[in-house]
């Protein structure tokens, strides 16, 4: 029953995804962007994961930029298609360490780049189909996440980002899946995990 439902939201929320305007999809990015700057990105932040926004998802690319201008650490996925996982490799440059990877996504450049430890990283961004109000997210099907998010140490924050319209009350959930720490749309944030270090008001 919950595989059913699952698929069947994860095509709703996609093609709903995919009809949003490009105006919507980067007026929303620019607030939700701010919002992870300007409240989780403390001096103490030394590298940050997120994903290469496909898709219609929000958009991550000023995520990258600012970071790479700031001295931040950014490294992005590596996937590996036949285990269904990935590895957090670093890039330094936009234009030079990426290359079309796994189901069109822009992946690193493996001559270019090297994979950090998973130790590390210190805020995953992470994408998703849909969330709901306790953190719990739907991905895409592939498991990648759901590997690596289990992975992390406990000191490794997860942060969602989605547009409003992805939010849902509850979702289906398997034994697996843990939450994530706070999700940021374009209408406010949400606090999963209260204790949450370097929260700005």
């Amino acid at each position: 029953m919950g595989k059913e439902v699952k698929a069947k939201l994860r095509k709703q929320m996609t093609s709903k995804r995919k009809s949003i305007t490009e105006k919507f999809r980067r007026s929303a990015s620019d607030k939700i962007i701010n919002t992870l700057i300007t409240k989780f990105l403390t001096d103490d932040i030394a590298m940050i994961m997120t994903y290469i926004a496909t898709k219609g998802e929000v958009d991550t690319y000023p995520l990258i930029k600012y970071g790479l201008d700031k001295g931040v650490g950014i490294c992005v996925p590596r996937t590996f298609k036949q285990t269904n996982e990935m590895e957090p490799v670093r890039i330094n440059d936009l234009d030079r360490d990426l290359q079309p990877g796994s189901y069109g996504i822009p992946e690193p450049v493996t001559e270019l780049t090297k994979s950090v430890s998973i130790s590390d990283i210190d805020i995953v961004i992470v994408p998703g189909v849909a969330f709901d109000e306790s953190g719990y997210r739907l991905g895409f099907g592939g498991g990648y996440y759901d590997k690596f998010i289990n992975s992390l140490a406990p000191s490794t924050k997860n942060i969602a980002l989605a547009y409003e319209f992805q939010i849902f009350e509850k979702l289906p959930r398997d034994s697996w899946d843990k939450p994530v720490h706070a999700i940021i749309t374009e209408k406010q944030t949400r606090f999963i995990n209260k204790s949450f270090p370097g929260q700005r008001e």
